[in-house]
Parts: structure tokens; C-alpha cells; sequence
């Protein structure tokens, strides 16, 4: 269903495969399937090279780019996608969209993930209303096309600290939309990919259970900082406060409370 494929390990097979099936070099240079090695671009090389290939499509399940996996170890960068090109503008592009959207409206919910293989995942174990952000920031693009179809969307990005800075990010841009919004917690930390591997049943209750994300940052706050102290008040309501203040006049007024309670 996903079309994964594999690239091989040549600086020149692809193109030469894709000339003789009548694709002008222009056009592979255009869309980056190739790279040139001059201005003249009359020498080129395959841009992807032994990796483990992700077609990418838009929303009408047109094939509009690609996301490769690198095969060889300590291959840099593990992942290589295709540049922007007249066809594919990587911000206005969800991964696995098409093949979600009709799940997204008939469960009313939209469940974000960082990769493909999270993706890819979800759908085998029968979880189809889930989509990748492809491990970038999501765009005001990008949510327009998830609220033509819901207004409620879970996120399950990593807990390191650049898939927290996209979660806020995604938060505030959510917020500016109107969105309801939640936050799953995997397990022990993993990924939805290595959560579906353990257990199904954990990704299903993850998503199910998923807080708030009001709650989940109100819940980190008090992980996060001493709120027994003065200071630790100040450095909590620093990070939280600016959240609660562009939410709804109903969350405003039920997190005031709890913010009343806590400090």
C-alpha cells in the first residue's frame, strides 16, 4: 500500500533508467532526482543512493516526492528527501494523508506522528487515521488541510528537545487556528512505531488517553520545576501562562483554577 522501495547503490543508475523511459534530464534536475555536478548541469548524479525509499504523496494521492532512508551505517544524512520543486512544496504536504483522510473524518480525529514508519504502523495494526509531519515543524498549510476534514488532532512527537520544540510550535499554530488539541505520551518514551512493535494495544490506549494539551503542560510543569518555591513559580508560570492566555475563555477559566490549586 505505502510503496516502499529501495534506491540503488549507484551514482547513475536511476537516471539513466528514468532517460530511457523519454524523462528529460531537465525534467529529473527540476525535481530533483538528480544533481548536477556542473552550472551547465550537463554531468549529474543519483540523488538518492542505497536507500530505503518513501514515495510521498499529496492529498489526492498523486506520488509528488520522495523521503530516503540511508542503508549504509553512519550514512549522513539518514534521511534525504526531495527538494521543493514545482510538484512538491515539502510544507504543504502531509505524509500518508491520502490515505488517511477518510479514517480523520469518520473518527473525527486527526493523530500526528513524526515518520513514515510511524505511519506505516499504525495502519498495519488497523489505525488509519494517523499522519507524519516528517519530522519538521508543521506549518499553518498543513493544519488548514487536517481541518478541512477535523477539527481535533493528537500529536506524538519524540521527547527529545527538537521534537518538544516542534510539539510547542505545532501547540501555538493550533491555538491560532482554533484547534482542540491533545498530546500522546508513548510508553517508556519510545516512538509510535517501537510502541506498535511492543504492544498494539499500548499505542490504541495512548492514543485513547491522550490529555489535554493544556493538561499535558500544566502535568510537565510540576515535573519540571519545584512549585514549592517562589522561583520555581515563576519559572512555571513563565512557560505556562503564555499558552493559557491564547486559549479559550472555558479552558482559560477551568486551568485558572487548577493553576489556583497547584501554587
Amino acid at each position: 500500500e505505502f510503496q516502499v522501495g529501495s534506491s540503488p547503490d549507484s551514482f547513475d543508475e536511476t537516471g539513466n533508467h528514468l532517460v530511457q523511459k523519454n524523462c528529460s534530464q531537465a525534467d529529473l534536475l527540476e525535481l530533483g532526482l538528480v544533481i548536477s555536478k556542473d552550472t551547465s548541469g550537463s554531468r549529474v548524479y543519483d540523488r538518492f543512493r542505497l536507500r530505503l525509499m518513501f514515495p510521498i504523496w499529496d492529498s489526492k494521492g498523486r506520488v509528488v516526492g520522495f523521503g530516503g532512508r540511508a542503508l549504509k551505517k553512519d550514512e549522513q544524512p539518514k534521511y534525504l528527501n526531495s527538494p521543493e520543486s514545482p510538484i512538491y512544496h515539502k510544507g504543504d504536504v502531509l505524509y500518508g494523508f491520502d490515505k488517511a483522510k477518510q479514517a480523520v473524518r469518520d473518527q473525527d480525529l486527526a493523530v500526528v506522528v513524526e515518520g513514515y514508519m510511524d505511519v506505516m504502523a499504525s495502519h498495519q495494526v488497523g489505525i488509519r487515521n494517523v499522519v507524519a509531519s516528517s519530522g519538521t515543524a508543521l506549518t499553518e498549510a498543513q493544519i488548514k488541510l487536517i481541518k478541512r476534514f477535523t477539527n481535533n488532532v493528537a500529536f506524538a512527537f519524540d521527547t527529545d528537545s527538537a521534537g518538544q520544540d516542534a510539539l510547542r510550535l505545532a501547540v501555538e499554530l493550533g491555538q491560532h487556528l482554533d484547534l482542540n488539541m491533545r498530546v500522546i505520551q508513548v510508553p517508556e518514551g519510545k516512538d509510535p512505531d517501537e510502541c506498535i512493535q511492543q504492544d498494539p494495544a499500548l499505542w490504541e490506549e495512548s492514543v485513547k488517553n491522550a490529555p489535554t494539551y493544556l493538561q499535558y503542560y500544566l502535568d510537565e510543569m510540576k515535573e519540571k520545576h519545584d512549585v514549592s518555591t517562589l522561583e520555581g513559580k515563576k519559572k512555571a508560570l513563565a512557560e505556562f501562562l503564555p499558552l493559557l492566555r491564547k486559549a479559550g475563555a472555558m479552558e482559560r477559566d477551568h486551568f485558572i483554577k487548577q493553576l489556583g490549586f497547584l501554587l
